[in-house]
């Protein structure tokens, strides 16, 4: 008797451990897919021709070319674990703060501290010379993210920040609500 009802408790932790398992929470795996996309490749592709990159991402040709650099990203990330996330999830928009070229990419919703909502990016040319091609030589570019981040007490927040032309990373401390009307106010107020 002793036996049988021992076996029937290790039997019920089984059975209760096998249905936490499968009811619990899945976390997505870590992978570098989303930060490498939004920080490392738009960010160095902009960073080198920022006219070239404003013009494309405001063509017909975006999609194929966002289609070409998640397949250099997934080149270089898929080694450690398939994207939770596919490129069509990554969501671009045209506008202009100020007078200046403006693109908006909203990414899928980030998991891990520093994936990025959305990146912002500003070419600082009056929109009416961008398109009457009156360009300097070297036209300053903005490349500002507002990223996943948590305060002290562990609840989330976002985070303001923006990558410099020599590659350094800016933290500018809680930002807004991350929606592209909210980051749209932010970026302006940076550019004052």
């Amino acid at each position: 008797m002793t036996k049988f009802t021992i076996f029937q408790i290790i039997a019920i932790f089984f059975a209760f451990t096998i249905i936490a398992f499968a009811e619990a929470p899945k976390t997505p795996a870590k992978t570098r897919h989303h930060y490498d996309l939004a920080h490392v490749a738009l960010r160095q592709i902009c960073m080198a021709n920022p006219v070239g990159f404003i013009r494309v991402m405001g063509s017909q040709n975006r999609d194929k070319f966002l289609e070409d650099v998640w397949q250099q990203v997934r080149k270089n990330c898929d080694p450690k674990g398939n994207p939770p996330f596919s490129i069509k999830d990554v969501k671009v928009e045209t506008t202009k703060i100020e007078e200046f070229p403006t693109i908006i990419i909203t990414m899928p919703t980030p998991q891990f501290m520093a994936e990025a909502h959305m990146v912002g990016i500003v070419l600082k040319v009056d929109v009416k010379d961008f398109i009457e091609n009156k360009i300097p030589e070297k036209p300053v570019v903005e490349y500002f993210t507002l990223e996943k981040g948590f305060t002290l007490d562990e609840s989330e927040r976002t985070v303001l920040c923006k990558w410099d032309e020599t590659g350094k990373h800016h933290n500018y401390g809680t930002g807004p609500n991350a929606t592209s009307s909210e980051f749209i106010k932010a970026i302006s107020k940076m550019l004052k």
